[in-house]
């Protein structure tokens, strides 16, 4: 099923982080916007991360115990895959993640003239995590990742065969952009949920495209899922592995193009071995 779909596949639909990217994050730095301090905010984040093993929430907590913070006590905490975390702290409501998650019902409109304020001195390729409480925001987090040494190569060689490629990520919008300009993708869209995700690989599908998803992490599940064929990176959550039709060893996503190479050069020998016993059965068949 797989040699014989990713053969006529014409839409690839990636993941970003911890697929084109690393997902190996640092905090760069911490835009503070409410009375507490960056210390604080870090701390609280990182408190709200407890136990996750999302490369943002990973890279807070890691940024929390070099700055020798303890953690203050949080209430109710409760991920929402794809957009952040949500928790209650000294009788109020906090909300981790996203930009439009992190202003859920309130002024997000403030949030969002913070960010075009900050933009150009944090890169708009950083990924941005918000903090914010019932009064407003709180504090930014900016995040720097790196592209895998592969990726490049691997959008490029897609674009070659022919197939469009479609960058689909969770993270704020902007930066989303500023990636997919990078990567050389015109078709991107940020900010989705993992419903979105799928919503998306639908849409491609109702146009009658052959979609190959390529995810890693539990928000990619729905949309490898739905994708005629599907690829997980092999470090990636034993969810999304289980997702995929196939899994892609090592360090780089190379194995992408390999795949869609392999494909095709099979399906071409198997047509041409075709072509053979055809023409061997109505030649000698009727001959003997």
């Amino acid at each position: 099923h797989a040699l014989e779909t990713l053969a006529q596949v014409t839409d690839v639909v990636l993941d970003k982080t911890g697929t084109l990217t690393l997902g190996r994050f640092s905090v760069a730095s911490v835009d503070v916007f409410g009375s507490m301090d960056a210390g604080q905010c870090l701390a609280l984040a990182a408190a709200m991360e407890e136990g996750s093993t999302h490369p943002v929430g990973l890279a807070l907590m890691a940024a929390a115990r070099e700055a020798g913070l303890s953690a203050p006590d949080i209430q109710g905490a409760r991920h929402v895959p794809g957009q952040g975390v949500q928790a209650c702290f000294a009788g109020a409501a906090i909300r981790l993640g996203s930009q439009c998650f992190a202003a859920g019902a309130r002024d997000p409109a403030r949030l969002s003239s913070l960010a075009d304020g900050q933009d150009e001195a944090s890169g708009a390729i950083a990924t941005q995590v918000w903090l914010a409480g019932d009064a407003g925001p709180l504090a930014r987090f900016v995040l720097r990742d790196a592209p895998r040494e592969d990726s490049h190569e691997t959008v490029r060689a897609l674009q070659a065969m022919g197939r469009r490629v479609h960058l689909v990520s969770g993270d704020d919008a902007r930066t989303v952009e500023a990636w997919a300009a990078d990567f050389g993708i015109r078709s991107c869209a940020g900010g989705v949920s993992p419903e979105g995700k799928k919503d998306y690989v639908a849409r491609l599908q109702s146009r009658g495209a052959v979609v190959l998803a390529v995810g890693d992490g539990i928000n990619d599940a729905p949309q490898l899922g739905l994708a005629q064929v599907s690829m997980a990176v092999a470090a990636g959550t034993p969810l999304a592995r289980a997702s995929a039709d196939v899994i892609l060893n090592g360090h780089g996503i190379l194995g992408v193009a390999h795949a869609l190479r392999t494909a095709r050069r099979a399906r071409r020998v198997m047509r041409q071995n075709l072509g053979w016993a055809l023409a061997y059965n109505l030649s000698f068949i009727p001959l003997a």
